[in-house]
């Protein structure tokens, strides 16, 4: 590590589970990633949804926080829970801070013999090569649309 003090960054990702709306959506949702107003979008959606679906109204609305359930005029429950999570963007093997995003070809990953997230660098050591703009997928993550370091983007020829 160089001289500085890496701390993990708040990223306000979010984890919401429902459940009692019905089999296809009962479970954990994916969020985009965003804040706590995000999810209550979601539980709004859903919400307004189930009425026009059903022809429903919600009876009661009770709930704090990390947490909402609705009883409905017909009988159903819904239970809304969500919980905060940070995401460690370090390198799984150097454990450098540096949490540019890029993607490769499949076949590349495999013969690197890694998992995880891994910088640039790291897969670079693993293949035993310098990374060039063939290897990289045509993804909106390997463009402009992304923000990436100096070196990074040099091997994703957008320097």
């Amino acid at each position: 590590m160089t001289g500085f003090d890496f701390h993990l960054q708040d990223l306000n990702l979010w984890d919401l589970t429902v459940s009692g709306y019905d089999d296809e959506l009962d479970g954990d949702l994916n969020l985009p990633d965003g804040d706590l107003v995000d999810v209550e979008s979601s539980i709004q959606d859903l919400t307004a949804d189930y009425a026009e679906l059903r022809r429903a109204r919600p009876t009661r609305i009770r709930g704090d926080h990390g947490w909402r359930e609705i009883e409905w005029d017909n009988g159903a429950v819904h239970r809304y829970e969500w919980t905060p999570y940070t995401m460690d963007m370090r390198c799984d093997e150097c454990s450098s801070p540096d949490a540019d995003l890029y993607v490769v070809h499949d076949e590349l990953w495999a013969s690197s013999g890694l998992d995880g997230w891994v910088c640039f660098r790291c897969l670079e050591k693993a293949i035993g090569r310098r990374l060039v703009p063939s290897d990289f997928k045509s993804l909106p993550g390997n463009t402009d649309v992304v923000h990436h370091g100096p070196e990074l983007r040099e091997r994703l020829g957008l320097s």
